[in-house]
């Protein structure tokens, strides 16, 4: 979650609000090792490209396989620190939870990864409530 906390900042400046209160929750409620271990299943690596373990893993995200993803993730580690293809049973959930004095509640969740589909959704729910935001 720390490495994405500038979302937060561009999220008061699209809609124009600041924070009132803010809290945070993590847990492991389905991913994480000991909850895949419980049902059975084994992803012992620690991120998908480029480990034929994870072929058939059907969580993976695979950097080297989209000339997209590669330049915009892969190629950008050395520079950024931030690998996004981890194994996502090897980390927690995480959501931040915000009010907000003018509009009410976002809540902000941490996920392994999105496919430009859906984060072109992502991107016409954002732009949907920003302007009813701005009608009201």
């Amino acid at each position: 979650m720390h490495k994405a906390t500038h979302h937060f900042d561009l999220v008061n400046w699209w809609i124009d609000a600041y924070p009132r209160d803010v809290f945070a929750l993590a847990g492991l409620g389905f991913y994480g090792r000991t909850n895949a271990e419980a049902r059975g299943e084994s992803y012992p690596y620690a991120r998908y490209t480029g480990n034929e373990a994870a072929r058939d893993d059907p969580f993976a995200l695979f950097l080297d396989r989209s000339a997209a993803f590669r330049g915009l993730y892969l190629e950008a580690e050395a520079e950024s620190g931030y690998v996004r293809d981890r194994n996502v049973f090897g980390e927690p959930m995480m959501e931040v939870h915000r009010g907000f004095k003018n509009i009410g509640r976002a809540i902000y969740t941490k996920n392994s990864s999105r496919t430009p589909e859906q984060v072109k959704k992502i991107v016409e729910i954002l732009q949907r409530a920003a302007s009813e935001i701005d009608s009201v």
